[in-house]
Formats: C-alpha cells, structure tokens, sequence
C-alpha cells in the first residue's frame, strides 16, 4: 500500500512536475519535435542557397513579425482549453482520473495530460519570448564583425524562430487532441456511473418485487 510519502513524490510542483521523465520522452520522440526539426533543417538549407546576408537579415525581420503577430492568439486559446481542464473538472471525474497509468511512470491520465499541456504553453511562451527578444535586436540594427560571422548568426537565429514556430504550431494539433480526449474521459466516466447506478436501481426494484411477491 502507498504511503503519503509516496503519494508526494508521485506530485512533484512546478517544472519537475511539468517536464517530468514521461512527458520529457514523450515530447522529444514526438512527431511535432521530428518534424519540426527537419522542417527548419530544410528551410535554413534552402534560404543558404538561395539567398544572400540581407536575404538572410529580411527573413529573419519577418519570421519574428509573424511570431510576434501569432502567438498571443495562440497562447490565449491554450491557456482558454487548459483552465477548462483544470478549473471546470468534476471532482468525482477526476478521482476516476487519477489511477496511475499501466505504463511504469506512476502517473494518472490527468497528470499525464496537465503536464503535456503546461510544457506546450511553457514551449510557446519561450518563442513569444524569443521572438520578442529578437525584434529588440532587429530595430537596435547592431552591426556583425564581419559579413560572415552576420550570415551564420542569422541563419542560426531563424532555425532556432523556425523550429520553435513549427513545434508551438504542431503541438495545437495536441492540444486539440488532449481537449477532446479529455472531454471523452468525463463522458466515458459519466455513461459508466449512469449505468453503474441504473444497475442498483434495477437490482432494488427486482429485490423489492420479489418481497412483494
């Protein structure tokens, strides 16, 4: 049997708990990581060889408008579905939510989908972040030390905007998914406590028909 100790370690706080062994795993071997990253490789390849430095400076200046001018709007619905998890969960729902997985990492399904979340919203407010950081620099139009040392940064900033832009985009599509898991979960649960308490009533029924009889 679990001690309270063991409970507590199970509900690590802050960013242990989010980024935890699981969600770590399963946010790097996820197709949102794997595609983003090829995606960014082959743009960044594709701009090398088909532009030049003030290319380069030009991409950059509007892939960090772009990021700028998405992400609010993204961060808004996010966090809008993850206080509709969090805040508006039953709370006989999530004790039926809250068995630790068959999957060896002691975490339940409501752990296992909050965290996801958090990390997608942490992940989106480092490129907002990012992104910000990036026009700041852009409109102080510092100059590089040499024209080469200009174009490798550049086309280094705008794999990193790149590939935090196409991993924040992809990882809505999960964010989507978890909602609609998510609302299933309480159906589910709900149909089976529907059916679990039709079941004793027709039990009583037939107890007190056949006293009757």
């Amino acid at each position: 049997m679990e001690t309270n100790d063991d409970i507590k370690r199970q509900h690590p706080f802050s960013r242990i708990g989010i980024f935890n062994k699981y969600t770590k795993k399963k946010m790097l071997k996820s197709h949102a990581t794997i595609y983003s990253l090829i995606f960014s490789l082959i743009l960044c390849v594709i701009i090398w060889i088909t532009g030049d430095s003030a290319t380069y400076y030009n991409t950059l200046i509007k892939l960090t408008d772009v990021a700028l001018s998405l992400f609010p709007n993204f961060l808004g619905f996010c966090i809008g579905g993850y206080a509709l998890i969090i805040g508006a969960s039953n709370i006989e729902v999530l004790k039926k939510m809250s068995k630790p997985l068959p999957n060896g990492s002691h975490l339940s399904f409501f752990q296992v989908l909050s965290s996801i979340f958090a990390a997608s919203l942490i992940i989106q407010c480092v490129t907002l972040f990012f992104a910000y950081i990036l026009q700041i620099l852009v409109n102080m139009q510092l100059d590089a030390v040499s024209n080469d040392i200009g174009v490798v940064t550049n086309l280094f900033l705008i794999f990193i905007l790149v590939f935090l832009t196409s991993m924040s985009i992809l990882l809505l599509y999960y964010t989507v998914i978890n909602i609609f898991n998510f609302g299933q979960a309480v159906h589910l649960t709900i149909r089976i406590e529907d059916r679990d308490n039709q079941t004793i009533e027709e039990k009583a029924q037939n107890n007190d028909t056949e006293r009757n009889n």
